[in-house]
């Protein structure tokens, strides 16, 4: 189980000079394209996301469901494939479009416990995350949050219950329609 939390932000170097303060170090570089199949649909009482990803560092692909259980906590389930033509042909057979593909070209750093992410993402800006894989109680809540306040990752610039397909998609429906 991931807890996290993203933000909207204006300037990564602030950010990251933060992060190396508090015994950050760079981790991996990534450029990952994903493309959704489903995007904030309710299963089982939970918003869920299904996704295609290419790690075009890694040449990697692989397949990933998503069920958000609550504003922190993620459950994830991820499996390799070997034919992203193959998975996006047997989705669609089953009834699945495409709804939107997300570019991002990432970098993340860690302190050993809290992994921090800088996404850069295409038509959309740029965004932090704060993660770490573990069961959330009122200890690690509270950790939590006192690292956000110690990288500056203010609540105002929170993105709540959305994910970039979300917002991709919102802007989308906003921009308008030529024709």
């Amino acid at each position: 189980m991931e807890i996290e939390a993203k933000f909207i932000c204006n300037d990564f170097e602030i950010i990251k000079q933060k992060a190396i303060e508090q015994g950050f170090e760079l981790k991996k570089k990534k450029h990952q394209i994903d493309t959704y199949f489903i995007v904030n649909k309710i299963i089982d009482n939970r918003r869920s996301y299904l996704r295609i990803r290419e790690d075009k560092i890694k040449d990697t692909l692989s397949l990933d469901f998503h069920q958000v259980l609550s504003l922190l906590e993620t459950e994830e389930y991820e499996s390799d494939i070997s034919s992203k033509e193959a998975i996006e042909k047997l989705l669609e057979s089953l009834g699945y479009k495409i709804i939107c593909v997300v570019n991002k070209k990432r970098e993340q750093y860690t302190d050993g416990k809290f992994t921090l992410t800088f996404d850069s993402v295409v038509s959309l800006g740029n965004f932090v995350e704060l993660e770490i894989e573990s069961q959330l109680n009122e200890e690690l809540n509270k950790e939590f949050y006192d690292m956000c306040q110690k990288l500056n990752l203010n609540e105002d610039d929170r993105i709540k219950k959305k994910g970039y397909p979300d917002l991709l998609i919102e802007k989308k429906e906003k921009s308008p329609k030529v024709g």
